[in-house]
């Protein structure tokens, strides 16, 4: 039962965080001039076996995010920000509460 509150409690400081810091978030369909107006531009760039551009946005690895984009929408975002917090998702989010978030992953992957 405490761990139960325990873990309430961190979910409610992420939602408070991220809005605080809501001007420094980033969301999956937000465009890269959005991003970039936010983060400035990439620190660097890395293309993956599947030749596709994972762009790096930190400030000194402080709010350190990895995005693709796909016609310069964001359509994938990775982070190690703890206060991070999308569409009910956060760092420690369970595989169940990311699919209950944003449904089934696409076949295949």
């Amino acid at each position: 039962m405490k761990l139960h509150l325990l873990q309430k409690k961190s979910l409610l400081a992420c939602k408070v965080q991220a809005i605080q810091n809501q001007s420094k978030t980033i969301a999956i369909n937000e465009s890269k001039i959005s991003i970039e107006s936010k983060f400035g531009k990439e620190k660097r760039s890395t293309l993956n076996e599947y030749g596709l551009n994972w762009y790096a946005y930190h400030n000194n690895y402080k709010d350190f995010y990895m995005v693709s984009y796909i016609n310069n929408v964001a359509n994938g975002i990775y982070t190690n920000d703890p206060d991070f917090y999308m569409k009910g998702i956060h760092s420690g989010s369970t595989i169940t509460e990311v699919k209950n978030a944003l449904g089934q992953p696409v076949e295949g992957s």
